[in-house]
């Protein structure tokens, strides 16, 4: 049954209030909630519940407004206890700049919209005040965070079906379609052996790109910090599952990350004392052999798939990391004044909310509708037609850097 939009607001309004009330009678359950929701949020709005995926974005953002109101409003006796530093001016100078500089611009031409656009940036400042007491103590804080890293495992066994099940399932689809209502899965390899790029649990690849290389970092903390069965679950699942996903995901930006990182982690624990666990060096040196060897076995065209995208990409590093975004950003400057577009009119969620909620479009076109620097106006002069490879991770014309 597809619900309509006066339908759909009204649950939102009654689920508002019932969640929010929830998350007020203990916050560190609700946050805890809210950061397993980021990690299945896509998978609802992908597979479950397609038709309201404007509200089920917000729906780990509803939760956090449950926390914040009894964290900062009525906190508990502990809370009471200690006395938190917060730079309240700062803050609020912050807020008072994006309000004038970003929201307050005619080129949105909705205030919810311009709302939003300062949800994007502020609404998560809250957590880093609330997260040092979150844990009773660094016991607490491991157990929890390892519980937390195991999401790693059925995610990651998720992203490998993906990639071998082919572009076309349907267990490779994006959260929303693109204004032709057709989605283009991202592949590459190439061939017969032509791959989608892996979402996982998430709505598109940037969202899964960015959980590998979070989820590795705590994964590898935890396996120095360690010891036992729980070692043995991060060595054999969660560092090779989240390795080989780095591949399937066709992202030459995690693939360096996670192995910078493993690289930067592994130089520092034989130079000096990593962790707290016994024989860390003998674990990082086996722990490398095991993801390494698994890897290059169970994910191999994962390998051949990533290599043929490396190689047919048709650019560099030095262009992605430096001339093109200075090429970009002098051409957006030419086709538009100081105070920009209007804040968050380049994130992806506001076509959705401009078509559920039936917004006119913006006045000046933004950065094509994934919100990469390099993606400006076609009506720029520097904006040139040139074709992508089908292993290149753009699907549209780019800047020429």
């Amino acid at each position: 049954m597809k619900l309509t939009i006066s339908q759909m607001i009204a649950l939102g309004a009654v689920g508002t209030t019932v969640i929010v009330f929830l998350a007020m009678m203990n916050w560190r359950r609700a946050v805890h909630a809210a950061l397993i929701v980021a990690l299945l949020e896509g998978a609802i709005r992908k597979w479950v519940f397609p038709q309201g995926s404007e509200l089920v974005y917000f729906f780990k953002d509803i939760i956090l407004l449950g926390a914040y109101i009894k964290f900062f409003l009525f906190p508990d006796q502990d809370v009471r206890a200690w006395r938190l530093r917060i730079p309240g001016t700062f803050i609020a100078c912050v807020c008072i700049i994006l309000t004038f500089l970003g929201a307050v611009n005619t080129n949105i031409g909705s205030v919810i919209l311009a709302i939003y656009g300062l949800k994007i940036y502020l609404w998560y400042i809250p957590l880093a005040f609330m997260v040092p007491l979150l844990f009773r103590d660094e016991r607490h804080m491991t157990t929890l965070l390892f519980r937390y890293s195991l999401f790693a495992i059925p995610i990651c066994l998720l992203g490998v079906a993906q990639f071998f099940a082919g572009p076309d399932s349907p267990i490779n689809p994006y959260a929303t379609s693109d204004l032709a209502g057709v989605q283009n899965v991202a592949t590459f390899g190439a061939g017969q052996a032509v791959r989608a790029r892996i979402t996982g649990t998430f709505s598109y690849i940037g969202g899964h790109n960015v959980f590998v290389i979070v989820f590795f970092i705590i994964s590898l903390c935890l396996f120095l910090a360690m010891e036992g069965k729980r070692r043995l679950v991060l060595l054999f699942g969660n560092l090779p599952l989240l390795l080989a996903n780095s591949f399937m995901t066709g992202s030459r930006g995690a693939v360096f990350s996670l192995l910078g990182i493993a690289a930067i982690v592994g130089v520092t624990s034989t130079m000096s004392r990593v962790g707290k666990a016994k024989n860390t060096f003998l674990y990082m040196f086996f722990g490398v052999i095991v993801a390494v060897g698994g890897v290059t076995i169970f994910a191999g065209k994962a390998i051949d798939a990533f290599q043929t995208r490396r190689k047919t990409a048709g650019d560099t590093f030095e262009g992605r990391a430096i001339y093109h975004p200075l090429a970009a950003l002098g051409a957006a400057g030419k086709v538009v004044d100081i105070v920009g577009f209007g804040i968050g009119t380049s994130h992806p969620a506001t076509l959705g909310i401009r078509r559920a909620l039936k917004i006119p479009n913006i006045k000046k076109e933004c950065l094509v509708r994934r919100a990469r620097p390099g993606q400006i106006p076609p009506k720029s002069p520097s904006f040139q037609q040139q074709p992508v490879l089908r292993g290149s991770r753009q699907q549209r014309p780019v800047l020429r850097g």
